[in-house]
């Protein structure tokens, strides 16, 4: 497995907090997974500069040919998952994430293996998730999401995944690369990739939303189950962001009987 993980260029400390948690390199021949982190052009040289000392010492990021900013987002997908079907192109799954999910590495290596068992013989294109069925496309223009008719003219978006993280199967890598030449882009990426794509490409969406955590009021560690894979973490200062996730780490050990 490849997960690749959407971050901003600044936020190196949530890098360092994952590094240092689900994906240290450590546990990556003992799950058979491999992460990298993409990221865009950052606004000024000395995060440029920044950014480039973090790739030559931990050689996991994928930076980017365009600005890093919320309306460009489908493009760190696209850019992704060309860099994974050209350099990875044996790997059996890849997950997308962002840098403010916790994962249990341990409970998703499981979840896929149990996949693979079922998918035995099987050729569909598909793409596992927290699906979203009927969303209608928000006009308000007080809303983060707004979008005008011109960006979108239809008024419900097609099925897709939420894009804090999803689980796609290697054959929908070429599938919604090939459908992104014929599809006009849009800036939403959960929407575009694994909805606009996703239909193009004829990817079945597999819901499972029991996987997901997204209600974390704090960084307790009994909030962290043995049946789940995603969590989304709150938002606190970057200075205790390293050493709360660690903590969730650390049960996440006792959990699985590595501590």
């Amino acid at each position: 497995m490849i997960i690749y993980v959407h971050s901003s260029p600044s936020h190196f400390e949530n890098r360092r907090a994952l590094r240092a948690t689900w994906a240290n390199p450590h546990w990556f021949t003992v799950l058979h997974h491999k992460v990298v982190f993409v990221v865009g052009q950052p606004a000024d040289n000395e995060t440029l500069t920044g950014l480039l000392h973090e790739s030559q010492t931990h050689h996991d990021l994928l930076l980017a040919d365009f600005q890093d900013h919320y309306r460009n987002l489908s493009y760190k997908d696209l850019t992704a998952l060309w860099w994974i079907k050209r350099y990875c192109n044996a790997t059996q799954y890849i997950t997308k994430t962002d840098d403010d999910i916790f994962i249990n590495i341990f409970f998703l290596a499981r979840h896929l293996r149990k996949l693979e068992l079922g998918r035995e013989g099987e050729q569909d294109k598909r793409i596992h998730c927290l699906v979203y069925n009927h969303a209608r496309v928000k006009r308000n223009k007080d809303s983060r999401y707004y979008t005008s008719r011109s960006e979108y003219k239809n008024e419900v978006y097609p099925t897709y995944c939420s894009g804090g993280a999803f689980i796609m199967e290697n054959s929908v890598i070429p599938a919604l690369l090939n459908a992104s030449a014929g599809e006009p882009f849009y800036w939403l990426q959960d929407v575009y990739v694994t909805g606009i794509l996703g239909a193009a490409a004829g990817v079945k969406h597999v819901p499972m939303n029991k996987l997901y955590r997204y209600d974390m009021k704090t960084f307790d560690s009994s909030e962290i189950l043995g049946d789940q894979a995603f969590f989304l973490l709150p938002h606190p200062s970057a200075s205790d962001l390293g050493d709360k996730i660690v903590n969730l780490w650390n049960s996440t050990l006792r959990l699985e009987g590595y501590a």
